[in-house]
């Protein structure tokens, strides 16, 4: 290894760590974003749009400001990261065709959080759980199963325990990693996500048979088949993961709504699962949460000609040269009281395809966890979340046992 290369990966190892930090403090992202927006000419010099109105314009111009990243897709491409044209476009409107509806999504997450439930509520079982392990891996993975059919037994495990099922998100994590950092990521993360993706790639490709089977009435081009089902799996359980653990966060902080919500979901007994009231009012609290700590709060974007941006609520224009990265501070314009936290999703053409199908999943997911008295965190607060570089990797809970 040259001098050169040393002194290369050594800064790939402080930016990951850096950029890893950032992500698990909102507060200084907002406090940088209001920074930027007060300071048009900062925002020019950095490339960067922080308020609603300049990530919103930036949003409805993916011909200008592309969300292709090639380089990081390292299980292969994915419609969030292709160029826009016609083929993004197919995959895009294959997606949108093999996913059950929001409401299959959130009734078969719900199914999945009773079962985990049970499971974790057993007498034989200490009163605490990892809420990563223990209970969002699976409940975010059976909605996805579904969309995979029999296949999703190859990708991710039949048996919920077992060492397939266990090991799911730790892989899927490392290539969301990859992505959310980018080139910037050292060495051993890069090698990580490979050997994860390649992984990925070979259980799809062992049952693409039965993926083109099961998706046979909306395409018949196997390669489409067997992309899409990777991205789907990679993309769509992580990201699902993540959010519900920040949910959970922002609830366990607040106590005073955790126990509102708690007594409203224990009166409501086994009726709370189908309750409209009660899932639009939790739907509705969700997105506050999204709003707060939303998964992924800083974006990049690839000019992909010479062009301008909008800084400063809109009032300055900034020149994006042709290949140039635009930054965008999510967490600010989520900040703007004028937004929701639908704007997590993105926002526009290149929307999330499946926002309200996650919504119902965490809206399954987060009634699971009320439905446990005295919910809090089980461990000491330097120890309460642990992280694999930007994302969350185990969070400890403990709940109270009914006499």
């Amino acid at each position: 290894m040259t001098p050169n290369s040393a002194l290369s990966e050594a800064g790939r190892s402080i930016r990951y760590r850096l950029v890893s930090r950032l992500y698990h403090h909102p507060a200084l992202l907002r406090r940088i974003a209001e920074l930027l927006v007060g300071k048009p000419s900062l925002a020019r010099a950095a490339k960067a749009v922080a308020d609603l109105h300049s990530v919103r314009a930036v949003f409805g111009r993916p011909w200008s400001f592309s969300t292709a990243q090639a380089d990081n897709m390292r299980a292969g491409d994915f419609v969030i990261g292709m160029d826009n044209g016609a083929r993004q476009a197919a995959d895009r409107a294959l997606l949108q065709a093999v996913l059950p509806t929001p409401a299959t999504f959130g009734s078969l997450a719900a199914a999945e959080a009773r079962s985990r439930l049970d499971w974790i509520c057993d007498p034989q079982r200490p009163a605490s759980f990892d809420l990563i392990d223990d209970y969002m891996v699976h409940v975010a993975w059976a909605p996805l199963a579904a969309s995979l059919g029999p296949a999703a037994n190859t990708v991710g495990g039949a048996v919920p325990d077992s060492p397939a099922r266990k090991g799911l998100y730790d892989e899927l994590r490392s290539l969301g990693a990859q992505l959310i950092i980018g080139s910037g990521c050292p060495a051993a993360v890069r090698r990580t996500a490979d050997e994860y993706a390649a992984h990925l790639n070979t259980r799809v490709g062992q049952s693409l048979g039965q993926l083109c089977a099961h998706w046979q009435q909306h395409s018949s081009d196997a390669a489409a088949v067997h992309r899409n089902a990777v991205g789907l799996t990679w993309v769509g359980h992580p990201a699902t993961v993540q959010a519900a653990a920040l949910c959970t966060q922002q609830l366990l902080v607040n106590r005073a709504k955790l126990g509102e919500l708690h007594l409203e979901a224990t009166r409501l007994g086994d009726g709370v699962w189908c309750d409209i009231r009660f899932r639009e009012a939790l739907e509705a609290f969700v997105l506050e949460q999204l709003a707060q700590r939303p998964p992924f709060p800083i974006l990049t974007r690839l000019a992909v000609r010479a062009t301008w941006f909008e800084v400063g609520r809109g009032r300055w224009l900034g020149a994006a040269p042709a290949g140039s990265t635009l930054l965008i501070l999510l967490v600010g314009a989520l900040a703007d009281r004028r937004a929701t936290g639908g704007l997590a999703f993105g926002d526009g053409p290149r929307e999330c395809i499946a926002r309200h199908h996650v919504l119902q999943v965490l809206v399954s997911a987060m009634t699971g966890l009320l439905m446990l008295p005295g919910l809090r965190w089980a461990d000491a607060p330097w120890r309460r979340m642990r992280f694999d570089g930007p994302v969350i990797r185990h969070m400890k809970l403990k709940f109270r046992r009914q006499p």
